[in-house]
């Protein structure tokens, strides 16, 4: 066990609501004692929205590569249905 595992910080409620946030967007309940948070748990935090966020990269690249590989723009005449030889 290292030594910051046994200092806490106190948390207000700006960090209490960001903790929050943070458990809500990682699915993952982080240990308080109160409104006391470990060095330790806040590197989790941390490292979870890290992963969080290289996750969200990886799935929006996929996404955006599926978009570029299989659909085509369309043409806003084509979308209204608009034939200038129709007015000919």
């Amino acid at each position: 066990m290292s030594k910051e595992e046994n200092i806490y910080c106190k948390m207000e409620d700006l960090e209490k609501s960001l903790l929050e946030k943070a458990s809500e967007l990682t699915i993952t309940k982080f240990e308080t004692r109160g409104d006391f948070i470990s060095i330790q748990e806040l590197w989790n935090v941390i490292d979870e929205l890290t992963r969080e966020v290289e996750h969200k990269e990886e799935e929006y690249e996929r996404l955006e590569r599926d978009l570029e590989d299989n659909y085509e723009p369309i043409p806003y005449e084509e979308q209204i249905g608009y034939n200038p030889k129709d007015f000919y």
